[in-house]
């Protein structure tokens, strides 16, 4: 067959938004993904919170994100048909007198005007949830449904004839100038495989710090919630009465077996706010990948300059995967250059700098 511009590697949130881009510029590609069921993205709630954390902070570039974010999200909404952004407030507890004075110094910060309202006085909201200094009020907040992303992805994926599905294996890959894979021959190879690249050979010296963690999915009848909920849990309302609600940082057990212990601390957690019955739909739990500095790691692998990593947008990759994927390709394909706070190249020149003080 022809030369392909591109092969890349994984069909999860990274791996599918390269695959829209490189259509929208009409280039040569194949996507090779082994269907992993339970890839973090599909399970994943999807939020793009533009104040997180308990300073109140602004995520990192999300004034450049969310519009980006937007035009990406909306664009694919026409191509595959479906509605994938929705819009939505989130409320979330203000835990003490402290945490109350510091959010509204960020209502007085004009930097954050879009984002913040003041903080509500009421102790009970929606008649079931309780804060003891009230709840503040994110707004300009995004939930993208993230596994409807991935589903109609690969169906256009595979009418266009651009998805192989299976396993890759890497010592099947013939380097060099032009590179190799099975009947392939491409250009460059981009791995966009999440938590799965820590067996990735070619990136064995990247500081991957893959986290397992577990969602749940309740059923409240009578809470009905028109926002999302941040309190001792996220609770984000998916209609039909469903609400996702997830968490954990387990960096030892990797596998992707949900946990009792996981399940009675979010039953205490929620017994610290929620006064309503619920039932528990399910209960899953995926790995999901992540860095040692918390950024995306774009740019060449050190010893191949045609062999690409996408990967660490962690779990705010429905925000970073659409501008940071975008951002690789014209580092690719314009010769563009690369932030240094997502260039591989920063890890790289860490180890260099060991071996010379060994």
């Amino acid at each position: 067959m022809d030369k392909l511009d591109f092969i890349i590697v994984g069909q999860g949130l990274a791996g599918s938004c390269l695959g829209h881009l490189l259509l929208a510029r009409g280039k040569r590609f194949k996507i090779i993904d082994n269907a992993h069921k339970n890839a973090s993205t599909k399970i994943a709630a999807g939020m793009i919170n533009p104040v997180t954390g308990r300073k109140f902070v602004k995520s990192w570039l999300i004034d450049t994100l969310i519009p980006f974010a937007k035009d990406f999200y909306a664009e694919l909404e026409s191509t595959l048909g479906v509605s994938l952004m929705y819009p939505v407030d989130i409320k979330r507890n203000i835990p003490s007198v402290q945490a109350v004075n510091d959010w509204m110094a960020r209502c007085q910060d004009d930097s954050y005007t879009s984002y913040v309202k003041p903080v509500l006085p009421e102790k009970i909201i929606s008649n079931h949830i309780y804060s003891e200094f009230g709840f503040a009020t994110i707004k300009n907040a995004l939930r993208i449904n993230l596994a409807l992303f991935l589903e109609k992805s690969k169906a256009l994926f595979l009418e266009k004839e651009v998805l192989v599905e299976g396993v890759f294996n890497y010592k099947e890959l013939v380097l060099g100038e032009e590179l190799a894979y099975a009947n392939l021959n491409a250009d460059n190879v981009i791995f966009a495989e999440g938590f799965k690249a820590i067996e990735n050979p070619f990136l064995e010296m990247l500081p991957f710090r893959p986290v397992k963690g577990e969602v749940v999915i309740l059923r409240i009848p009578h809470l009905n919630l028109d926002y999302v909920l941040r309190h001792n849990r996220f609770l984000v309302p998916l209609g039909n009465d469903l609400y996702w609600t997830g968490g954990g940082y387990d960096k030892v057990d990797l596998t992707e077996d949900p946990t009792d212990e996981f399940m009675q601390k979010l039953k205490e957690d929620l017994a610290g706010f929620l006064d309503c019955p619920y039932e528990i739909v399910s209960h899953q739990a995926a790995v999901r990948p992540a860095i040692k500095d918390r950024k995306p790691v774009l740019g060449a692998q050190q010893d191949n300059k045609n062999i690409f990593i996408c990967n660490g947008m962690g779990t705010k990759g429905a925000s970073l995967a659409p501008y940071f994927t975008q951002h690789l390709l014209e580092h690719i394909i314009d010769a563009k250059g690369l932030m240094p706070e997502v260039d591989v190249q920063r890890f790289y020149s860490l180890r260099e700098q060991h071996g010379r003080e060994q």
